[in-house]
């Protein structure tokens, strides 16, 4: 550690071992690391094995599969530079300077930080920086690996206490499905709120292991339009969409332990003016608690944007009125093609009785669109739907099974009392269990 060195080469004072701080070379210390140390270092290198390897499949499904852009190249690399620099600019700022934005003082603050000029370019480690929640789950090869035990428990319990919900502007979502199923995967997403999908009642789209609600625009053209993407798992029930001119939307209510959460995907065209009474007749379909995200093109500095548009205060009135909470992560979320245009925060959540201390919001960059992904971990526990345990499935070799129940049936047992058939009974369950367990592949 040069930084050690030279402190004790300036103060002309011994060293001092930097483990356990006695009169000896850090080398030479006999002092084991605790096991706290040893699980947080092991789990350091996991995270690190698994952002290079997701940034291997990323770059092999571009090289495979390829991204369709619209724009040329030059419109493209000006956004993508506009887009590094923008969001160095909102990172600096959040570990610089956290100065709250909040023009009402009675209403509280949200997670909005001042834009600053970028110093440097945007780095791929902060692009890939990703939590706990982001291992990937897999099954404990090894029992006896403490470090594997604790990591797959924590795992597991922070997707029992943990509500994962996106809120996408896809600008048309038939072309990304690849990409959006390979990112709901990755980051182990519980439901997506996707704005803009451009659906018509032609289009037909499926994920696996999910169920999704859509939203078309009233005209039937293939333009705006909402969907939710909610994994099948989780126990909820569609309401009435809302569609109009102005707003239109998908919501779907879940069950969190007693109560019941709305959540709702929206989405609102820019080239219409609404009112904060446009606003409020939505907020009031979507009942007493409610998350509702998507693309508001709506622009206010109370959630974050660099300026704010008329509809922006329409929607900041009617937020105030209702008693409504503005979250996002204070970095702009779309980035026009025209170089003429500036980056801006258009994309963030709504939300009514969620606690703000059990929200916590995040950035991503891992979608193609000229919008960016907004995440919110939700700690909650949502109640999912138990599925009964099947003994077969569509794989099951029904051959290999027949077989092993000729070869190991007993047919010469005695059946002379009771206690002699519930034994047969018994051992010819099991059999019948144990054949279809090892005829089928899980």
């Amino acid at each position: 550690m040069p930084e050690i060195w030279t402190c004790q080469n300036q103060c002309n004072r011994p060293f001092r071992c930097v483990k356990c701080g006695d009169d000896h070379a850090s080398t030479s210390c006999l002092k084991r690391p605790t096991l706290r140390q040893l699980v947080q270092t092991a789990k350091v290198n996991i995270r690190q094995a698994i952002k290079a390897a997701k940034y291997k499949q990323y770059k092999e499904l571009l090289l495979t599969k390829g991204k369709s852009r619209k724009t040329n190249d030059n419109a493209e690399t000006i956004m993508k530079q506009t887009r590094h620099h923008t969001i160095e600019t909102a990172q600096l700022n959040n570990q610089i300077n956290h100065l709250p934005l909040n023009p009402n003082p009675n209403i509280p603050s949200t997670q909005v930080t001042r834009p600053l000029k970028p110093n440097t370019p945007y780095t791929y480690a902060q692009a890939a920086r990703q939590k706990d929640r982001s291992i990937p789950k897999t099954d404990i090869k090894d029992p006896n690996d403490f470090v594997e035990v604790l990591d797959a428990m924590v795992d597991k319990f922070q997707n029992i206490m943990t509500l994962m919900v996106v809120t996408w502007n896809a600008n048309g979502l038939s072309e990304r499905k690849q990409e959006l199923d390979l990112f709901l995967r990755t980051e182990r997403i519980d439901v997506a709120l996707i704005s803009e999908t451009r659906f018509t009642q032609k289009n037909v789209f499926r994920l696996k292991h999910y169920m999704v609600y859509t939203t078309n625009h009233p005209s039937g053209n293939s333009h705006g339009g909402t969907a939710i993407i909610i994994k099948e798992n989780i126990k909820h029930y569609l309401l009435e969409e809302y569609k109009t001119d102005k707003i239109q939307a998908t919501s779907v209510r879940i069950h969190d332990n007693k109560v019941e959460t709305t959540l709702s995907a929206i989405y609102c065209p820019p080239r219409h003016v609404t009112t904060s009474e446009d606003f409020k007749n939505y907020f009031k379909t979507l009942g007493n608690r409610y998350i509702c995200g998507g693309d508001w093109n709506a622009k206010h500095v109370f959630w974050g944007s660099r300026l704010t548009s008329p509809r922006g205060r329409q929607l900041y009135l009617a937020t105030n009125d209702l008693n409504l909470h503005c979250v996002s992560h204070g970095v702009p979320t779309y980035w026009p093609a025209d170089p003429n245009k500036k980056p801006d925060l258009l994309d963030f959540y709504v939300i009514k009785n969620i606690p703000l201390s059990q929200l916590d919001v995040e950035e991503s960059t891992d979608l193609s669109s000229d919008h960016t992904p907004v995440i919110v971990n939700v700690h909650c526990q949502a109640v999912l739907i138990e599925y009964p345990q099947r003994m077969y499935n569509h794989r099951t070799d029904w051959d290999e099974y027949r077989a092993k129940i000729t070869k190991s049936v007993n047919l010469n047992s005695p059946l002379n009392d009771v206690n002699s058939i519930e034994t047969a009974i018994e051992s010819f369950n099991r059999l019948i269990h144990q054949a279809a367990k090892e005829s089928t592949p899980f």
